[in-house]
């Protein structure tokens, strides 16, 4: 491993101990550093490296499988997920891999699925796929919009909208914005769900959603067209993989 970013974890005890348990490790370390845009390279592996080592901190040294660290396995599974991080330079994903390599080596991890599955997948992810994916995350796994305009729109806040202002839009330059659902990209929700990571139905059907609200002499009430529902929700398989990046 070349010796100033061994330097650098003079003080990561954590690390530099896994590092020491994996034969060959410094060789092949060596190896991805000598080749072209090792400024990068560098300086990826050490931003993975970092975050190893803190989530490595808070393991006790019972929840660790040391047998698994000696293991070819585990070889393979650290070079691959090197391979990974230096072709990315998004912190976002990086913190990704250094989660499902710390999840590897958890005695209490027990899952169907290989490390080396959730590596290919995260590897295989843009940072725009995993933006989307993390918005529907945040939606509690599951999101529904309807078409209203042209335009995908979260009808909750479309209405909660009408009912504050009296507003209805007649174009979709018109509709408010917080009401426009961000995420508009379908090849982006398409690519999701080419990796079983999220499930999209939508339903082409015309209908109408109901609306009221009041001022203060009188009431106004009527019907907004939708000709399509679309939605989104997280896999089981999905679910799975949040598991390995996130904890």
């Amino acid at each position: 491993m070349n010796k100033s970013l061994i330097e650098k974890y003079e003080g990561r005890y954590k690390i530099r101990a896994l590092i020491n348990l994996i034969p060959h490790i410094g060789g092949a370390l060596d190896l991805l550093l000598s080749e072209k845009g090792s400024k990068w390279r560098e300086k990826r592996i050490e931003l993975f490296l970092k975050q190893l080592d803190e989530r490595l901190g808070q393991l006790e040294e019972k929840e660790i499988e040391t047998e698994i660290i000696n293991s070819e396995e585990f070889y393979d599974l650290m070079i691959q997920t090197l391979n990974s991080v230096i072709k990315t330079r998004h912190k976002e994903k990086i913190e990704f891999f250094s989660n499902i390599l710390s999840n590897h080596i958890k005695k209490e991890r027990k899952s169907e699925i290989s490390s080396e599955l959730m590596i290919s997948i995260l590897d295989s992810l843009t940072i725009d796929e995993l933006h989307y994916f993390s918005e529907l995350r945040q939606n509690d796994n599951d999101i529904i919009l309807h078409n209203i305009l042209q335009t995908k729109v979260i009808w909750n806040s479309y209405l909660k909208n009408i009912k504050k202002t009296g507003k209805v839009a007649s174009n979709k330059n018109q509709l408010p914005q917080d009401s426009v659902f961000d995420f508009q990209m379908d090849i982006i929700w398409k690519m999701l769900s080419d990796k079983n990571l999220i499930l999209i139905e939508e339903k082409n059907e015309l209908g109408k959603l109901d609306y009221q609200y009041s001022n203060s002499s009188q009431s106004f009430s009527n019907q907004i067209d939708y000709n399509k529902i679309i939605k989104y929700k997280i896999t089981d398989f999905g679910l799975e993989f949040l598991k390995w990046i996130e904890q």
